[in-house]
């Protein structure tokens, strides 16, 4: 869908924003848990998964936005790959 948008240069409509948003969010909640909070303008909401000690902060909306502007480089699966390692490591991050 995302590839639709993003191959006709269309604004991609604030509903379907969001519904492809959640559906990173709670992909990523099933799999690791996390919690959410409210974030910024670019990402209102961003899941938080971990302890205090090692936060991982996923920021999938602006993501998703990007994914619909910039095409394949901004890349849903690479992003998604990309919160096991910072998970499984323990650390803290915020993930854009």
């Amino acid at each position: 869908m995302l590839e639709d948008f993003f191959q006709q240069q269309a604004p991609l409509p604030d509903d379907l924003h969001f519904l492809a948003s959640a559906y990173v969010f709670e992909t990523a909640r099933r799999e690791f848990g996390g919690r959410y909070l409210r974030g910024d303008d670019d990402n209102p909401f961003v899941l938080v998964i971990g302890p205090d000690s090692a936060q991982v902060g996923v920021c999938a909306m602006a993501k998703v936005r990007g994914r619909a502007v910039n095409g394949p480089e901004d890349s849903l699966a690479f992003f998604y790959a990309g919160i096991a390692p910072v998970v499984q490591r323990g650390v803290s991050a915020t993930l854009v």
